[in-house]
């Protein structure tokens, strides 16, 4: 039973996460356009092919299902997915079921609202897996790190809470983005990590000072574990982070692929009746709900 990942890039862990699952049952394949992607160590096989832009590489993902017989598809950039889905009907007349839905980190254990839209294609159709009747704050994530601080924390300056209260007022923030330990954080990026914009993510300390949030923090909101290492200046690694699929969110999904492809109905998940929560069009506007 043999998985393809296209677009591996740098998610690593997400491929060791469905090889641990898979075990000897079968092979985790990965294809990216870069031959120096870091998830090709991972892949059982790895193979480098054209660009999603280039018109060759529709017909070299077809030459790779057919070859390696594949059991199921899963694509790790949204930049893909509407090429899928252009040729939706192509993929399915090779024997293929494409399954997608909206889904949000939030409710598979990780603590932060991060919704993204999941496509598998399979021979037999896959369901994407139910919600994990728990949430995860973000204070039961942290633990003690927001009340903690050294010399080279990056405290808020009196410019900054200036700038930043202008700007929440100019977006109508109904409450301050400050990180909230008693719900999940919202949703991590790039941007909101590593650059003093007015949406950084930060903590307000007992006595009203507020800093950014560190790199390990960042991390565990993001599911990683406290020994998972990142790499290069502060900036790579909250770019790292505000880039990853959350570890948790992958754990569920490969649990859910492994489950299907073997069979096993012991670990089947609890249906949650919360609803699902949903992230604003506009993420400038942060709501409680």
């Amino acid at each position: 039973m043999n998985l393809l990942f296209t677009c591996s890039g740098r998610r690593h862990y997400l491929l060791n996460y469905f090889k641990e699952a898979l075990g000897e049952r079968g092979l985790v394949i990965a294809i990216d356009s870069q031959s120096t992607a870091p998830s090709f160590a991972a892949a059982d096989l790895a193979f480098q092919v054209p660009s999603i832009y280039d018109p060759e590489y529709l017909d070299k993902l077809k030459e790779i299902i057919k070859s390696y017989q594949i059991k199921a598809v899963i694509p790790l950039n949204d930049l893909e997915l509407p090429l899928l889905s252009r040729n939706k009907e192509e993929l399915e007349s090779l024997g293929y079921y494409i399954n997608y839905a909206l889904l949000n980190a939030v409710n598979y254990e990780v603590p932060q609202n991060r919704e993204r839209v999941i496509v598998i294609g399979s021979k037999q159709k896959i369901n994407l897996p139910r919600k994990i009747n728990r949430k995860v704050t973000a204070g039961q994530a942290l633990g003690e790190l927001p009340f903690q601080f050294n010399e080279d924390s990056k405290f808020f300056t009196e410019s900054m809470d200036r700038y930043v209260a202008n700007y929440e007022k100019a977006s109508k923030c109904i409450n301050p983005r400050d990180l909230y330990l008693d719900r999940p954080a919202r949703t991590l990026t790039c941007r909101n990590l590593a650059g003093a914009t007015g949406d950084m993510h930060r903590v307000r300390l007992k006595d009203g000072r507020r800093r950014r949030i560190t790199v390990r923090e960042a991390a565990r909101l993001q599911s990683f574990p406290d020994w998972f290492e990142f790499s290069g200046t502060e900036t790579h690694q909250y770019n790292q982070i505000g880039n990853a699929v959350a570890p948790n969110f992958a754990y569920h999904l490969a649990m859910n692929i492994k489950n299907h492809l073997t069979g096993d109905v012991e670990n089947q998940y609890v249906i949650s009746e919360n609803d699902q929560l949903k992230l604003f069009e506009n993420e400038t506007v942060y709501q409680s709900r």
